[in-house]
Formats: structure tokens, C-alpha cells, sequence
């Protein structure tokens, strides 16, 4: 499973959520969380913790309604959580993909480097990029890049 920076967004993450909270929907997401419900076992397997850790997680998640968690059936991302997910991913992704096309960084390390600054870029320079690159359906690294439609502002997800 690919990693990101999950503190792209130190003060939203902060105010809201953990570092670990935003984890678990990550990791959702890439899971296929939005369309289908995962298992706890499956999630606490890609986290690397136990299962009751993982449920403890879930249940503050979906308290705060990033998640719907059905018991002894599964999680799913909200279209709250998804929303948070696809936007700090369409933000990394982006900037990813115009290092390594743009600037001729080696994948890998345009993807460290991007952890670094990624949280201070203005959304409308990320977008700008975007439409420069052609809005690109993949980063260098093969991952889909979201393209939301609507910008993620957490007055309207609270």
C-alpha cells in the first residue's frame, strides 16, 4: 500500500482529528472503503494493531460521521470522510506528479519531498497545476488521483 504525509493538514487534523484518525481513512479509501464495507480484521491487518484497537478507532470515526460502521459487518467511508481523503490525496498526488514530469524528480523522492510542503500550497496554485498537467488520471507511481469536484472546506463537513 502506497504511504502518505497524513499530516497534510496539521490544522484541520489537529482541530478534528488524530494523525491515526485520518490514517484509518486513508487506508479506508484505498481499501475501497467508499463502495464497499471493509472488515475490521482487514483494516486492523493493513494498521498493523488489533482488532478491538481498530473498533475503538472506527467508533469515534463514525461518531464524528467520517465512517459507517456496522458491527461484526464492517466500515465504509461517509461521503464526509471521502471527502476529506480525496481532497488531502488530490493535493499530494498533484503536486507529486509535476516534480517527477515537470522538474525530472525521481518518484519516490517527489513524493518525500511533497510530505514536506504540501500542507502551505493555496488550493488554487494545486489547481492551476492540475489543469497545466491535464488533469492527469495517475501520479508517477500508478495511484489514481481524485479529482473532486467540489473543494473539501471543513465548515461544510462539520
Amino acid at each position: 500500500m502506497t504511504s502518505f504525509n497524513l499530516c497534510m493538514c496539521r490544522r484541520y487534523v489537529r482541530k478534528e482529528l488524530t494523525e491515526k484518525e485520518l490514517e484509518y481513512l486513508f487506508t479506508l479509501y484505498l481499501l475501497r472503503g467508499e463502495e464497499e464495507l471493509i472488515s475490521v480484521s482487514t483494516i486492523a491487518q493493513q494498521m498493523g494493531v488489533t482488532a478491538p484497537t481498530t473498533v475503538a478507532i472506527l467508533r469515534k470515526l463514525a461518531s464524528r460521521g467520517y465512517v459507517n460502521y456496522v458491527t461484526r459487518r464492517g466500515v465504509s467511508l461517509t461521503r464526509k470522510g471521502a471527502a476529506l481523503v480525496k481532497y488531502f490525496l488530490h493535493r499530494h498526488l498533484v503536486l507529486e506528479t509535476y516534480l517527477v514530469k515537470c522538474l525530472g524528480v525521481e518518484p519516490r523522492v517527489a513524493c518525500e519531498w511533497v510530505k514536506r510542503f504540501d500542507l502551505y500550497v493555496p488550493d488554487e496554485l494545486v489547481n492551476k497545476l492540475c489543469e497545466m498537467l491535464g488533469r492527469p488520471a495517475c501520479c508517477p507511481c500508478g495511484v489514481p488521483i481524485p479529482h473532486p469536484e467540489v473543494e473539501f472546506h471543513e465548515e461544510e463537513h462539520t
